[in-house]
């Protein structure tokens, strides 16, 4: 029993297979154990245990794109449990380091007016919103951008510039709404594709990316 590693020379999709279930079925071909949750503990060590060894292979994949959870009964694992193997995957391949980021901006508030139109994007600093946290790292600011479903929102850090020069360089948003580009390095970050880098650019990392919820009143972001 052992997840399963999908990956081209740049992004990685995670597939952690959870094979414990409260009964077998009988049509089910996948590889399910039932009556075993007392090894659930350890074999999610083990799914650590693996992403970390995968970490350090000299060709490993440079970000993890997608992570899905499958089985079995995936649900039968604690939120803990999730959160472990979630923390250890981006422990290992996260690029910017994490800063405390919980913040909400407005409907109502006139900067941000055109961020409920699908297909459009703002820049979120510290200097247009009262914040008590970070504003993203190195408070560069948080680019958040309507998906026309839902709400994306990224960290303006731009990976490459950091992972390879140490440089905390802030991406702005281009000629349009979709496309973030880093003024140091000219990576074009796509925002519709979870922040993913052109393949004719320099870039090989993908934005950093923050949760979001949105309410009647606005946006909120954070990451923990």
């Amino acid at each position: 029993m052992r997840g399963v590693l999908f990956y081209s020379d740049m992004f990685t999709s995670l597939y952690m297979h959870i094979p414990f279930c409260t009964s077998r079925c009988g049509y089910c071909d996948f590889n399910t154990y039932a009556g075993v949750n007392s090894l659930i503990p350890q074999y999610v060590n083990a799914l650590c245990r693996e992403v970390i060894i995968l970490s350090t292979i000299d060709n490993k994949p440079k970000t993890v794109h997608t992570i899905y959870f499958g089985g079995g009964t995936p649900s039968l694992i604690s939120f803990e449990d999730i959160q472990k193997v979630i923390s250890t995957i981006r422990n290992e391949y996260d690029v910017i380091p994490d800063v405390y980021v919980d913040f909400t901006i407005s409907f109502s508030d006139p900067q941000f007016w055109n961020i409920s139109t699908a297909g459009t994007s703002v820049i979120v600093t510290s200097s247009n919103i009262a914040s008590q946290v970070s504003v993203g790292y190195d408070n560069n600011g948080v680019i958040i951008y309507n998906t026309a479903s839902g709400y994306y929102a990224f960290d303006r850090t731009c990976p490459n510039c950091y992972k390879n020069s140490g440089l905390s360089i802030a991406v702005e948003i281009g000629d349009l709404d979709i496309y973030a580009v880093c003024p140091e390095c000219k990576t074009t970050y796509v925002l519709p594709s979870s922040g993913t880098p052109t393949a004719d650019g320099p870039g090989e990392y993908i934005l950093k990316n923050y949760h979001t919820a949105e309410s009647a009143y606005g946006v909120r972001v954070w990451n923990r």
